[in-house]
């Protein structure tokens, strides 16, 4: 019982939208007037009234059936796709249904016609059926619905395929927006704890309170700003120097940082946590196999239409290979082409030092609805 309900009681109930059946009733409509005008003036004198409604029932009932058989072949469409395992069940069906409303449609129009011209219809039923162009006026005309509501059917198809491929591309995108996110906080706020309580134990609380501050800012942002997969590259930079402030701080004789960011890309939209999760990874392995002297280059600037990234250690850095089998890179890469519409990339290459070079290249956007952004990407 509870399969029965399931099958016929839940299936999506097919509808003739206004659209269709609007259009469909008043071409019908029209086609059966026409005819009937044709016929009275073939048969008889058009100005017999009398003639001229007996052929208009008859001309009028045999056209709205085709609404039935358009309800009847959009209900097949809707339940019955056309797929390669169903392929012979789905043409059996049509096959069918074609026979069954070809015997019904001139059942019908015959008991019409025979009540209307009593004892001057001179065509038999059977004659009507094998003799006649009406049946292959029939068959026309269920195949010419079954195409079109196969096409109509396919386009909605397709459409909701559509939607549902670009809800799991943000499902995705915050999967790995996430990914980041936890990447980020559980070894980096126990670092930065860890020096907050050294620095309180040998008396040095300017400098701690330096870290709770920038440390603070930090995680308002972090907290805060949880439900924004979008931002802008000024809100970004300032973000990433809050984290290196603290790392500064860290490691006030070996960290060095060497920045030039010009003013006018600070309105770029980008994606939440663009640099700083891979500065981390650049930067947190290096410094703690204290490799000594640390300087981070960072320049940034805009270029024929195009912002340019680049990320450099003067240090000797963690090597390339190191770095690359990180998650942090590929995560970037993807966010960048959930982003972005146009080209953009980025690429990681290993200095002969052992330090390592990071050019980022995106497009300049500061509007949401710039083209070359993705329709369906990263919302606030």
């Amino acid at each position: 019982m509870k399969r029965f309900i399931k099958k016929y009681l839940f299936l999506p109930q097919p509808q003739l939208t206004s659209t269709i059946f609007i259009p469909l009733f008043v071409v019908l409509s029209f086609i059966a007037v026409v005819n009937s005008v044709q016929a009275s003036i073939i048969y008889e004198d058009i100005n017999n009234v009398n003639y001229f409604f007996k052929f208009l029932v008859s001309k009028t009932i045999f056209c709205w059936y085709y609404l039935l058989l358009a309800f009847v072949i959009q209900a097949l469409s809707i339940r019955m796709h056309l797929t390669r395992t169903n392929a012979l069940r789905w043409t059996s069906t049509h096959f069918a249904i074609l026979l069954l409303f070809l015997f019904l449609h001139q059942l019908l129009t015959y008991a019409v016609d025979s009540m209307i011209w009593e004892g001057i219809l001179q065509i038999s039923y059977r004659d009507l059926l094998l003799k006649t162009i009406t049946t292959w006026l029939d068959i026309g005309v269920y195949i010419f619905f079954l195409l079109c509501f196969f096409m109509i059917e396919y386009q909605r198809l397709s459409q909701e395929n559509a939607i549902k491929f670009s809800q799991l591309e943000v499902m995705l995108v915050k999967s790995q927006l996430q990914e980041l996110r936890s990447l980020i906080h559980p070894q980096f706020l126990f670092n930065t704890l860890q020096s907050i309580s050294d620095l309180l134990d040998t008396d040095q609380n300017k400098k701690a309170n330096q870290i709770l501050t920038s440390l603070s800012n930090f995680l308002r942002k972090t907290v805060y700003d949880t439900e924004r997969d979008e931002t802008t590259l000024g809100e970004e930079i300032d973000f990433l120097r809050q984290y290196l402030e603290i790392e500064r701080i860290r490691f006030p004789q070996e960290f060095k940082i060497q920045e030039t960011v010009e003013p006018e890309i600070a309105h770029a939209l980008v994606p939440t946590y663009l640099l700083q999760p891979i500065v981390e990874k650049y930067t947190v392995a290096a410094l703690e196999q204290g490799i000594g002297s640390y300087t981070l280059i960072m320049d940034i600037k805009r270029k024929n239409g195009d912002v340019l990234v680049h990320l450099e250690d003067a240090g000797a850095g963690i090597g390339g290979r190191q770095f690359s089998d990180e998650g942090v890179l590929n995560i970037t890469r993807e966010r960048l082409g959930h982003f972005f519409k146009s080209e953009h990339s980025l690429h990681m290459a290993t200095k002969p030092d052992g330090g390592m070079n990071l050019e980022i290249q995106f497009p300049y956007c500061d509007k949401r609805n710039d083209p070359r952004l993705m329709d369906g990407k990263e919302t606030l």
